[in-house]
């Protein structure tokens, strides 16, 4: 790629990030101006994912669109509907954890600090959460690895501010460790020892049309169709069981919260530390499927 290439490409993508900016901009100035939960207007999404509260969105978003833009309006309204104490998790329903992070990072006020510490006290081992036999922090039984790879990213935020840092980063990395094998099998489809095969999943589990997808091709036993590459499932039990059925749609589900947290603690832990990574392809997990494809899956 030649320098005028690569000149257009910047412009480009300076172009598209101010796009999104504005974008951000106006959904928030929408959130402020109309608070309300989202799961009370769409009656549909209150059955399977009902909102606790928005503070803690507005808090989210508020932090990051000051860390974009350095309006300290931003930071005003962050800190406004900023809840203080232990967070419970970081997820789709609780921004708290990230909220705190990003908040001492914008402003260094010790309050964060304390609230990140106390949260990581309940989290780490010795503290309220409870932990597998193999090492996983269980926080619920619904997509278990979800939230222990979501406070892994957190821990490794709160390590990039200097907080406890050598600890956070080595704790982060026996969660993620557990997800890809520590614990004799990986979670994540297509990756590593044992991995799931019939991840609770519409278009994997389906064959090629035109042949029918129906409860019938559902109820197959066999693995999927299709290699959901990347994906990680649910997760076990507080005793570290886990069976691979489609139909279990507690511990063998996937979902984008589910691998945003994770892909995130992932490439952290690749960045910060590769000689580290006692799985030896850290980056695998971000490649996309062609890469896959050409590199052997049972390696660990």
């Amino acid at each position: 790629m030649t320098l005028k290439h690569e000149y257009a490409v910047l412009l480009a993508d300076l172009t598209y990030a101010n796009i999104l900016l504005n974008h951000a901009k106006d959904m928030y100035d929408f959130a402020i101006n109309y608070k309300a939960k989202y799961s009370d207007s769409v009656s549909q999404a209150a059955g399977y994912y009902r909102s606790n509260d928005y503070e803690d969105e507005l808090c989210w978003g508020g932090v990051w669109l000051f860390l974009a833009t350095r309006n300290h309006s931003y930071l005003t309204e962050a800190e406004k509907h900023y809840e203080a104490g232990a967070a419970w998790g970081q997820s789709w329903d609780e921004k708290n954890t990230g909220c705190m992070i990003l908040l001492y990072k914008a402003t260094h006020k010790d309050q964060y600090k304390q609230d990140i510490e106390a949260t990581f006290r309940n989290w780490m081992p010795g503290g309220s959460i409870p932990y597998t036999p193999a090492g996983l922090a269980w926080r619920s039984q619904w997509g278990a690895n979800r939230y222990a790879a979501n406070m892994a990213m957190m821990a490794l935020m709160a390590a990039e501010q200097g907080i406890h840092a050598t600890e956070y980063r080595k704790w982060a990395e026996t969660q993620i460790n557990y997800i890809l094998g520590d614990n004799g099998r990986s979670f994540v489809v297509g990756f590593g020892q044992n991995p799931p095969e019939r991840p609770h999943h519409r278009g994997s589990s389906c064959p090629l049309i035109p042949a029918p997808c129906s409860y019938f091709e559902f109820q197959q036993p066999g693995p999927n169709p299709h290699v959901l590459y990347g994906a990680l499932v649910g997760g076990p039990d507080q005793n570290d069981g886990y069976a691979d059925k489609r139909d279990d749609y507690v511990k063998n589900e996937v979902a984008c919260d589910y691998n945003a947290g994770f892909q995130s603690a992932v490439a952290a832990i690749a960045v910060k530390q590769p000689e580290r990574g006692k799985h030896t392809v850290w980056l695998i997990i971000l490649l996309d499927k062609t890469e896959w494809e050409h590199r052997p899956h049972g390696d660990s």
